[in-house]
């Protein structure tokens, strides 16, 4: 895999992990047999993986079952530095192979730090194959069969970007 070119912009890994953690949402890149796709997802990393939750069926599901390898990107908001035309962004870009959560405890795991990060906690609980929340806009009484879980394994984590406060 290619390095990062600019090595002055390269972000330490404390920094990088930061971005990692701290970005609202991320843009998962998988390939499919058309090519490249990538779409936003809400996510929460933890343990080395970035694990995010989704429906039964769509276009990432399917180039993830043909191909398990992908890429994970979240960009902190900048501004623009005018005078070298260039951003004052950070990213960490997240690589490795993805594969479904089939665990019941793993699954309840990663829901539960889906809603620590996007609603500051909340009970989840597995009530006869139910997974039942008071979070009505996260997973509200939805069939557990109907949740899938995701982990994206990190085999590798860079991260690029400004190095000082933001400006702007």
């Amino acid at each position: 895999m290619a390095q990062l070119r600019r090595k002055d912009k390269a972000l330490d890994n404390e920094t990088t992990l930061q971005v990692l953690q701290s970005a609202l949402y991320g843009m998962l890149a998988t390939c499919g047999p058309e090519g490249p796709y990538a779409v936003p997802v809400n996510y929460v990393f933890s343990g080395g993986c970035i694990y995010f939750h989704c429906a039964r069926k769509g276009q990432k599901l399917d180039n993830i079952a043909l191909e398990e390898r992908a890429c994970f990107t979240v960009v902190e908001e900048g501004a623009s530095l005018r005078e070298d035309l260039s951003c004052n962004y950070r990213c960490a870009m997240a690589f490795g192979t993805v594969k479904e959560v089939t665990e019941k405890e793993e699954i309840l795991r990663a829901l539960r730090l889906l809603c620590e990060k996007y609603y500051g906690g909340c009970t989840l609980a597995l009530e006869g194959g139910t997974v039942v929340t008071e979070v009505p806009h996260f997973v509200d009484h939805t069939a557990f069969s109907a949740v899938r879980v995701f982990c994206l394994s990190c085999t590798r984590i860079t991260g690029k970007g400004w190095h000082g406060p933001q400006e702007g």
